[in-house]
């Protein structure tokens, strides 16, 4: 009898915890071959800890940068999610005709990096690539979207897929970021600083005491990256990205791993009505 009630609770107790069932916020799956497929919505933790040796691409470029998939730029307090994952209100780009003619001009004070990929492992619809991508060629169709300069390719990519990016970085130095003015309302897309209705009164009473006293965006923003600085990073800290293992982070574990810096800090920006979002990419 007690092992039968124990087997019972086994199986029923799962399925009434919080979460249970859910998608996971990075999810590195090997697939065939040793290919690696990444989801944007899933706890990264355990393929930072198995974190196996797989080449995924290879990149010639003069100078190195964050190749950026994706960016996540919604928060329903448990999960960051993208608006339009896969691009598809976006611009469809011919094969061979790059991106469409008004993306093409530099962004003044912008380094731009030209690079050259071959895939290998990686098998996503995203197309790395350094942020912000201005022109694009290779010999199939993607999709671009504007908005949240996301290529996507119909097929995803895999072994074999080359391609050339220019990309406009822009590098400010202290002084222009310090002179800087906060975006007005007109300026800033609105769903780049939404939040849920139930993010917790505490954690934006944690983004204002960090800055009290702060002269500028510039300075506010800074004050909570050194902030979170002074946090250890943790692979093995408690897994979970809503708002209560936030709260917990912030508060009193103040151990973390990549998953937990960036979803925090994004929300404690927003709570100050910093336009922010999440970034996927290596």
């Amino acid at each position: 009898r007690l092992a039968l009630a124990a087997t019972a609770v086994a199986l029923l107790i799962p399925g009434l915890l919080p979460g249970f069932g859910d998608e996971p916020l990075l999810d590195l799956t090997r697939g065939e071959g040793g290919s690696v497929s990444i989801s944007p919505i899933v706890d990264i933790r355990p393929n930072l800890l198995r974190n196996p040796a797989v080449e995924l691409f290879r990149v010639q470029t003069g100078r190195p940068a964050y190749w950026r998939l994706l960016s996540l730029d919604r928060f329903d307090g448990r999960l960051w999610t993208a608006t339009d994952l896969e691009a598809q209100h976006g611009l469809t780009i011919p094969a061979g005709s790059g991106l469409a003619d008004r993306l093409t001009q530099p962004r003044p004070g912008a380094v731009t990096i030209e690079q050259s990929f071959l895939i290998a492992g990686l098998t996503t619809p995203w197309m790395p690539a350094a942020f912000q991508p201005r022109s694009v060629f290779m010999d199939s169709d993607f999709r671009f979207d504007p908005i949240r300069d996301t290529m996507v390719r119909e097929g995803g990519t895999g072994p074999g897929l080359s391609y050339s990016v220019t990309s406009d970085v822009m590098v400010p130095s202290v002084e222009q970021l310090d002179s800087a003015e906060s975006p007005s309302a007109d300026d800033v897309h609105p769903g780049y600083t939404q939040l849920p209705r139930n993010l917790p009164a505490r954690v934006r009473e944690i983004a204002r005491q960090i800055t009290l006293g702060e002269p500028n965006a510039y300075r506010r923003i800074l004050a909570i990256q050194s902030h979170l600085r002074r946090f250890t990073y943790d692979e093995e800290a408690p897994a979970g990205h809503g708002t209560d293992d936030m709260l917990f982070f912030l508060e009193r574990s103040r151990r973390g791993y990549c998953e937990q810096f960036a979803g925090s800090m994004a929300v404690l920006l927003r709570t100050l009505g910093y336009p922010t979002r999440v970034a996927i990419g290596f």
